[in-house]
């Protein structure tokens, strides 16, 4: 076991210079709100990036300069365009200073998808990042720009717009003026069903140490490149009660090594009696660094599988063949929470997979959990996400089976990302990067006439990391 300071790390405690919020979500009539709080008593300048699920590019990028101790807040929404093709408007009524929005409800764009069907449904789910991009020292304009002074509106937001139109000082010197990012940024999301009268928190990933020292990264508003690549090349991965600080050839396999995890666990509560639904959501955030249909075998840890010899037939779609949509075969193991296990047809026992060549499909995938009733209808989309790019999982089938449990998942055929320690002893961090959710939904049909009896919750994914 190695371990030295001043790497990236996965920060429990919740505080970081990079923010990655695994879901957000206008499905099914849900809204996502998100707030990001800036916790220093320094400026700040952030990146926020909308990444659509399929393949993760950027839908929406734009800059937000927060004071000391100030907070942004912003709706995600349900837009229908002049074609009545439902996507998604980003609404911010907040006083702090951002730029590259043009309007307080703004609809994103498909204007950076380069791969993939074009049409707008894929915005409608997917995953966010935020970014520290530089510090903003109290000694200039623009932290007295920033600064709400006691009266509730920062004192000059105009100076930030200025300061990038043509000839401003960031137009042709983007750090002028700050510091390097000093981390302290914190934030919250909330999926939120107003009709229904029921709010899923969702939990949020926060990365420390994430640069390298003595460097800013400020970038224009509307600059959809910056991203978690620019971290610094080495990061602490834990091995269960091991922690190894590990040297990689890049900052993106330093990020992606943070993430890895060889098995995925949730829970599922299907329980008939307060209609119980589950959707577990899987978000890789650095896959498309990694992903690319003219790559064969592709690079690092995504399965070297050649898109035209071999087919992940739960990646293929009619509009979208897998060469664009990409995927990776999973094993699952599912039990009820008496232990009982999935069993197949003919009383062969031990775990299997429900369905052939089970894979997890995109940058953000959905699992639909059910109970396997007779004559039970096919999904659509995702029981409480909405989502389309999903799958249904079945519970346990035996009769004796209890309508709860928990799913495990292991990934097939993936390649470990290698690092190498301070004595220059090389080490594998085996699985694939990966973060995300559950969901649960509860609806309690006894209640009085009149009274709204619906409950959700939502908790971060079980994840186990092997380094070799």
């Amino acid at each position: 076991m190695t371990c030295h300071a001043s790497a990236v790390f996965v920060n429990h405690k919740g505080f970081g210079e990079v923010l990655l919020i695994p879901y957000y979500t206008i499905n099914n009539n849900l809204n996502t709100l998100v707030t990001v709080t800036n916790t220093t008593a320094q400026g700040k300048a952030i990146k926020i990036h909308l990444r659509e699920g399929l393949n993760g590019y950027s839908v929406l990028s734009y800059n937000v300069y927060l004071g000391a101790h100030d907070t942004w807040s912003f709706v995600l929404g349900r837009y229908t365009s002049s074609a009545d093709n439902p996507s998604v408007y980003h609404s911010a009524y907040d006083s702090s200073c951002s730029t590259g929005i043009t309007s307080s409800e703004q609809e994103v764009t498909l204007s950076n998808v380069r791969t993939g069907p074009l049409g707008v449904s894929r915005t409608r789910e997917g995953y966010i990042e935020i970014l520290e991009m530089a510090s903003i020292p109290e000694d200039t304009s623009f932290f007295a720009a920033a600064d709400h002074g006691g009266v509730g509106v920062p004192a000059d937001c105009a100076l930030f717009e200025a300061a990038w139109d043509e000839g401003g000082v960031w137009s042709t010197n983007p750090q002028s003026g700050l510091e390097p990012p000093s981390g302290g940024l914190m934030a919250a999301a909330d999926l939120i069903d107003v009709a229904e009268g029921i709010n899923y928190s969702v939990p949020v990933m926060a990365l420390s140490d994430f640069y390298a020292e003595d460097q800013t990264f400020h970038v224009e508003p509307s600059d959809h490149v910056f991203s978690l690549d620019s971290a610094k090349n080495e990061a602490v991965v834990i091995d269960g009660n091991d922690q190894y600080s590990l040297e990689f050839n890049s900052g993106i396999d330093a990020v992606s090594a943070v993430l890895m995890s060889d098995k995925v666990i949730s829970t599922y509560v299907l329980d008939a009696i307060v209609a119980g639904k589950t959707d577990v959501v899987y978000t890789q955030p650095t896959r498309r660094f990694y992903w690319t249909a003219t790559v064969d075998p592709f690079p690092y840890f995504l399965a070297p599988y050649n898109v035209n010899a071999i087919e992940v037939e739960n990646c293929q779609t009619d509009d979208l063949p897998s060469s664009f949509y990409g995927g990776i075969e999973i094993l699952t193991e599912i039990y009820d929470r008496e232990s009982t296990e999935d069993v197949p047809a003919g009383g062969i026992a031990g775990p299997i997979p429900p369905q052939p060549n089970l894979s997890i499909c995109g940058s953000v995938f959905v699992h639909s959990i059910i109970r396997p009733y007779p004559g039970q209808p096919t999904q659509v989309m995702a029981g409480i996400t909405g989502s389309e790019n999903f799958r249904t999982i079945y519970s346990v089938v035996e009769p004796q089976a209890t309508e709860n449990g928990y799913m495990s998942i292991e990934f097939l055929d993936s390649r470990p990302i290698s690092g190498r320690d301070v004595n220059d002893e090389a080490h594998q961090v085996q699985g694939i990067p990966i973060t995300g959710v559950t969901f649960f939904r509860f609806t309690n049909a006894g209640a009085g006439a009149g009274l709204l009896a619906q409950y959700g919750g939502a908790y971060p994914l079980k994840t186990k990391t092997t380094v070799n």
